[in-house]
């Protein structure tokens, strides 16, 4: 995670920035963990520097065969996410673009071509689907969709935000300030955002990939 200063703060990641490269993790605004298939060899982490450009590292990125991000992900970034073993980045100009270090085998990831022509002002990413928030604030979804998470409800309107909880559950908040929530209710958690309009904040992480879930909401006083 990125810490108030600007840096890193590598405590949670089963591996750390080589000491060598330290003066690269200032400046940070934003860092993501990927993990190809399970295993901390197949690791790797992508952070955000506050002037859009990109500093990566981690097992994944060093393996024989393993590739770098595309060009037009070095520059010009507001924002990174991931999910498993792929990136994607949102780009200042609202663009997104996605790539994964994956050594071996097929390297490509690729957008739905609804979604490579859209410009967002938010992206967010479960090991399994993604849902990306709209200049206009409309909501669209791609990925796995095996428990309806990919189905955005056609009467959703306009939304501020957007959030992934675990795979299977997706959530928008309105411009009114109520939650909407709709896949699978994972650990009653749909049932509990969905309507709610107190939340100030909504925050789901995975940690490690693909082990454990949560979500953690703050109520407004």
């Amino acid at each position: 995670m990125v810490r108030d200063d600007g840096t890193l703060d590598s405590s949670l990641c089963a591996f750390a920035p080589p000491e060598d490269r330290e003066k690269e993790f200032t400046g940070l605004v934003d860092v993501a963990l990927g993990r190809t298939e399970g295993s901390v060899e197949q690791e790797s982490a992508v952070a955000v520097r506050g002037d859009g450009s990109l500093v990566w590292w981690g097992p994944a990125t060093t393996a024989p065969g393993a590739t770098d991000p595309p060009s037009d992900a070095r520059r010009g970034i507001a924002s990174v996410v991931s999910g498993r073993g792929v990136y994607i980045a949102l780009r200042k100009n609202g663009k997104l673009v996605t790539w994964k270090f994956t050594s071996g085998g097929n390297r490509r990831a690729v957008l739905p071509s609804h979604v490579a022509e859209e410009r967002f002002t938010q992206v967010v990413m479960s090991e399994q689907h993604s849902l990306g928030l709209k200049t206009n604030g409309e909501v669209i979804a791609w990925g796995l969709n095996n428990d309806g998470q990919c189905n955005v409800p056609p009467d959703l309107g306009k939304c501020t935000e957007v959030r992934v909880l675990h795979n299977v559950l997706s959530l928008a908040r309105k411009q009114g300030g109520s939650w909407v929530a709709w896949g699978r209710d994972y650990g009653g958690m749909r049932d509990q955002l969905h309507g709610a309009s107190q939340m100030t904040h909504v925050v789901g992480r995975l940690f490690p990939p693909g082990e454990y879930a949560y979500a953690v909401w703050i109520e407004a006083e």
